[in-house]
């Protein structure tokens, strides 16, 4: 099975796209920092908490998952203030 790798895979839009991966046949990998994303919402595959500022977290998720199909980046920042 072919490995993705999501980024912002834990909010909204992100879980919809691993579910969608998912049911393509591949292995949706989720990295989130869950500032706005949510555990419970890792449903269809592994789940690797850290931020994209971290270099070494980042390697050690690609260490362990090897995502060889991709990465599809949907993280966002959300502002507060208008």
């Amino acid at each position: 099975m072919k490995t993705v790798l999501v980024t912002g895979g834990a909010g909204y839009i992100g879980s919809h796209a691993c579910k969608a991966l998912k049911a393509a046949g591949y292995r949706p990998v989720t990295f989130d920092n869950l500032v706005t994303g949510w555990k419970d919402a890792v449903k269809f595959g592994p789940f690797g908490q850290g931020d994209l500022q971290d270099r070494a977290r980042l390697d050690e998720v690609f260490a362990k998952h090897k995502p060889v199909a991709g990465c599809i980046l949907l993280h966002s920042v959300r502002s507060a203030k208008p």
